[in-house]
């Protein structure tokens, strides 16, 4: 697995290329602060094949951080992720432009800081 990551408006954008498993998932984790704080953009658009075991690994991060999102699942990958997904399944977008804009704008994740009346 290999990872690009870019800084798109405060929010991490992670693209992800080649097969990812355990161990891979598991060092994702461990660089994202184990799901603490923050707001990242999981891009999964150059990924063929992930273990069904990394994708839970993923998954449960998602429910640890609500600012950590998917974008660019196939949908070989997006059925495994419904396999391995409890009741309720992280959110997953077409793109990581859709996600980003999900982010900013939906969530207000990072809206521009209120001004200060003196």
């Amino acid at each position: 697995m290999r990872v690009y990551r870019t800084d798109r408006e405060g929010v991490q954008v992670l693209r992800l290329s080649g097969e990812i498993d355990r161990t891979d998932a598991e060092m994702l984790v461990d660089r994202l602060g184990g799901g603490v704080g923050g707001c990242w953009i999981l891009d999964f658009a150059g990924v063929p094949h992930a273990d069904y075991r990394a994708l839970g690994i993923l998954e449960r991060l998602t429910r640890q951080n609500p600012g950590v999102i998917f974008s660019g699942f196939s949908d070989y990958l997006l059925s495994i992720l419904v396999f391995v997904s409890d009741m309720k399944m992280a959110p997953v977008f077409s793109t990581w432009r859709t996600a980003l804009r999900y982010l900013l704008v939906e969530r207000g994740k990072l809206g521009a800081p209120a001004a200060v009346e003196a």
